[in-house]
């Protein structure tokens, strides 16, 4: 049993003692022998105030984290607790006392511990996995919003700048010789032929594309169990080909 302590300016005083995977902690008893190797328990899932942290089983060893209520002219070792290892069962000496303060019989009782709050490592990892893909696709839509750059013009890819560059280059596909003023990002207007609205189409479709490509590369590594970086390697903002017509 490892137990780490985080000290605390109250009154009160805190006794321990371990018997197998039983901690008494003043007078009342939590069996924590359920828990499996590997998974946690939050500290709310303890009754009472004293667990200051999870507790877990790493390796057979169970980790704990607890208030250590201290005086005003608490010893330095008190105030600045180390953890300690209990190897053996009995009374605790906890840091800056003399010796263990031990609670009467007659005053233990069973702490209650919901196990229904135990995280196991399966449950850790499909908790991460999820968090992971709601950053994915967080990222992606970022990606999507981040524009792109078409020679000499830079184009909003928002859902509502995707959908009024698709009305107009549908506009030009129907009437070949128009040219219409474009707003590009940043409020300037540009003039373009239908050939050039097109091209602006096809580079923000190409790139809405890309997002969404890399988006099913990033889950596809998610779940073969690699690691992934969902902030890395998403396109946007990169110059793509000149219009055509346009000068270099």
């Amino acid at each position: 049993m490892r137990i780490a302590f985080s000290p605390i300016r109250r009154d009160g005083t805190l006794s321990l003692e371990r018997a197998g995977d039983t901690l008494l902690l003043n007078g009342t008893a939590f069996d924590f022998a359920p828990l499996p190797e590997g998974a946690m328990l939050p500290p709310e899932a303890m009754d009472g105030d004293w667990f200051a942290g999870p507790v877990e089983r790493i390796a057979g060893v169970l980790h704990l984290a607890l208030f250590l209520p201290h005086g005003r002219d608490a010893a330095e070792a008190a105030r600045f607790p180390a953890p300690i290892t209990v190897a053996v069962d009995g009374p605790i000496a906890l840091p800056g006392a003399s010796s263990p303060a031990r609670a009467t019989r007659a005053r233990r009782r069973a702490g209650k511990i919901d196990f229904r709050q135990v995280a196991t490592p399966a449950g850790r990892r499909r908790a991460e996995a999820s968090a992971e893909r709601r950053r994915i696709r967080m990222r992606r839509d970022l990606a999507l919003a981040a524009g792109v750059m078409v020679g000499s013009v830079t184009v909003q890819t928002d859902d509502r700048a995707q959908q009024r560059l698709q009305a107009a280059a549908f506009g030009a596909l129907r009437d070949p010789g128009c040219r219409i003023a474009w707003k590009a990002a940043g409020g300037r207007f540009v003039t373009l032929d239908a050939g050039q609205v097109i091209a602006l189409a096809d580079a923000v479709r190409a790139h809405v594309q890309a997002c969404f490509d890399h988006e099913a590369r990033l889950l596809a590594a998610l779940d073969a169990g690699r690691p992934v970086d969902p902030d890395a390697g998403w396109p946007g903002g990169a110059r793509t080909a000149g219009l055509p017509g346009e000068a270099e």
